[in-house]
């Protein structure tokens, strides 16, 4: 396993695009591959800043435990840039790389699609079914996991030019509860759409 280990490891960085990277432009000049990270690399091709820029990674969903998970996952399913791996079956999903103030934390956030705009900004796409601010005597109430995550979200993002975040979902009702945390957290560079 580690002679082939040293084998298929045995490539030019610059020209080599691994399972968790992707070309995203077809325009770019003959012999050039413009990755994610292309951006962000020096002359030698290694990334500047190891915490930034984007790569792919295998989420492991398990299988759904009740109708409402199914759905959510029906519904990340078609996310505009989502897929798994045809081998594997594996989904794997754009993430965010980032400098995580917490040491014992993931440097990156996973997010469930992307596309690559026409300024060529590219966005990375949440797909949530609800994102519920629950009501209590002290105003709307916010699941510590469901703050923390678009906490996270929101602090790589500012910390990686050239990328703008957005949650999908799937009624105007969804979208105008979304809009309220997202408020309630004071986070302004994840935006909202229903899904088309």
């Amino acid at each position: 396993a580690k002679a082939q280990k040293a084998i298929r490891n045995d490539h030019a960085i610059q020209t080599y695009i691994g399972k968790h990277q992707t070309p995203l432009n077809s325009k770019t000049p003959k012999g050039d591959v413009d990755t994610p990270l292309k951006s962000q690399e020096n002359p030698k091709g290694v990334p500047s800043n190891p915490n930034r820029g984007l790569t792919f990674v295998v989420e492991n969903l398990g299988m759904p435990r009740n109708s409402a998970m199914q759905n959510a996952r029906d519904f990340e399913s078609g996310t505009t840039g989502a897929f798994s791996e045809i081998a594997t079956r594996q989904r794997q999903v754009p993430a965010l790389r980032y400098d995580n103030p917490n040491p014992n934390g993931a440097p990156f956030v996973k997010f469930d699609g992307y596309q690559q705009l026409d300024n060529g900004v590219i966005e990375l796409i949440d797909s949530k079914t609800r994102i519920v601010p629950f009501s209590t005597r002290e105003g709307p109430f916010i699941s510590p996991s469901v703050r923390d995550g678009l906490v996270r979200k929101s602090e790589a993002l500012s910390q990686n030019s050239g990328y703008r975040g957005v949650i999908e979902l799937p009624t105007i009702e969804a979208r105008r509860e979304a809009q309220q945390v997202l408020r309630k957290l004071g986070i302004t560079n994840i935006s909202t759409r229903v899904r088309q």
